[in-house]
């Protein structure tokens, strides 16, 4: 945990450090594997997961490569028309990226099996706490917020998340009518969006 953290800050750091001058995404490090932020077409900020990382230190053997995953581009489009509309409501594209973000972080948890269907609505919620503090929206998402947690629960009740899969296809729908919603607006800021990544991942440990 001590070494996992430690590598983290680390690679935050050199980051941090090296932006300033050369413009370059960073590294986010987690017990899940690599993320680097990428820009979609848009210019929304993604966390994208590598698949093969080629360690030269000589440290630690290396794992073998393994095939990417397939893109998952399910998205059930009621749920992200419904979702666009009240974050359009909201009029906040850095928020709505923020909370994407979180949404796509949490999804790879999932995927990865760090989290289950029980403990993944905890870390979002947590999340998206500290993704709104970090944009300065709290205030104005909090109906946003309020009417997404009914559409959840109701879910959850209706026993519809009870599968790895379920929880995907409605967090990858929340993700992409939250992107929509920031659809050509300026791309949230790189330190902003590392400091919620650092967020998620604190949640993400605290409830794994």
């Amino acid at each position: 945990m001590i070494m996992w953290r430690f590598r983290f800050l680390v690679s935050l750091t050199y980051f941090l450090l090296a932006s300033s001058v050369f413009a370059q995404p960073p590294l986010t490090i987690t017990k899940s594997g690599y993320y680097i932020t990428v820009l979609n077409a848009d210019g929304v900020p993604n966390l994208v997961k590598l698949t093969v990382v080629v360690d030269l230190t000589g440290n630690t053997k290396p794992d073998p490569p393994t095939p990417p995953d397939a893109p998952d581009d399910n998205v059930d489009l009621e749920v992200v028309k419904q979702i666009k509309d009240w974050a359009d409501e909201v009029a906040d594209p850095q928020g709505a990226q923020g909370i994407a973000a979180v949404y796509s972080h949490v999804k790879g948890a999932v995927d990865d099996g760090m989290l289950n269907t029980t403990t993944v609505w905890p870390v979002l919620n947590q999340a998206t706490d500290a993704a709104v503090i970090v944009v300065d929206g709290g205030i104005k998402w909090k109906a946003f917020r309020e009417k997404l947690s009914a559409l959840i629960t109701e879910d959850r009740q209706r026993g519809v998340l009870q599968s790895k899969e379920s929880v995907a296809l409605l967090t990858r729908s929340i993700q992409q009518g939250l992107e929509l919603s920031a659809d050509g607006s300026s791309a949230l800021a790189l330190d902003l969006l590392t400091r919620i990544a650092m967020k998620t991942n604190e949640a993400i440990d605290d409830h794994k």
